[in-house]
């Protein structure tokens, strides 16, 4: 493995979500014109019920909550 003393960007892909695009240049566009620190690429829930993980704040910091972590009355 090559080390590399500069890393400008890093992309994080779940295997499991439809809307990541692989080196996504709108994404990464939008993220360095912005000077963001990370984006994400989410959509509104169809169903509160529906099986899906979803982001939310968790003590204070975003995060990605799995449906299986989220109670009836959240």
């Amino acid at each position: 493995m090559k080390i590399v003393k500069e890393v400008d960007y890093i992309q994080v892909i779940g295997v499991d979500n439809i809307l990541n695009k692989l080196l996504d240049p709108v994404l990464i566009g939008y993220a360095t014109h912005n000077k963001l620190e990370a984006a994400m690429k989410v959509v509104i829930k169809t169903d509160p019920k529906e099986s899906v993980g979803v982001v939310a704040k968790k003590n204070g910091h975003y995060d990605i909550v799995e449906y299986s972590e989220i109670s009836s009355e959240d």
